[in-house]
């Protein structure tokens, strides 16, 4: 039991140590996000000059989606820490 108690240990100071990180990307996140949403709605209202907005909608789904992925990679090391097994990588078995 205290090997699991170890592992929760180690998972909560990655959780603290990746905790500026994770609101940062959060917060890149949500304003990427509310441009992809202002870019539709433009396009929808006003189809003029459509070059810029298709831009902006681009980036902004960009940033979104590398937000995301950088804001999971804690978890991601938390979790295989977590339920890392000794025999090695059983998923194939």
């Amino acid at each position: 039991m205290s090997e699991l108690n170890d592992r929760f240990k180690v998972v909560a100071e990655l959780t603290k140590m990746y905790r500026p990180e994770r609101f940062t990307y959060l917060g890149i996140s949500i304003i990427s996000f509310l441009i992809l949403i202002t870019s539709v709605i433009v396009v929808l209202i006003d189809s003029s000059d459509r070059s810029v907005v298709l831009v902006s909608m681009f980036g902004s789904s960009g940033v979104v989606t590398l937000a995301s992925g950088r804001s999971l990679y804690m978890w991601k090391e938390s979790m295989s820490r977590l339920f890392k097994s000794d025999s090695g990588d059983n998923r194939n078995e």
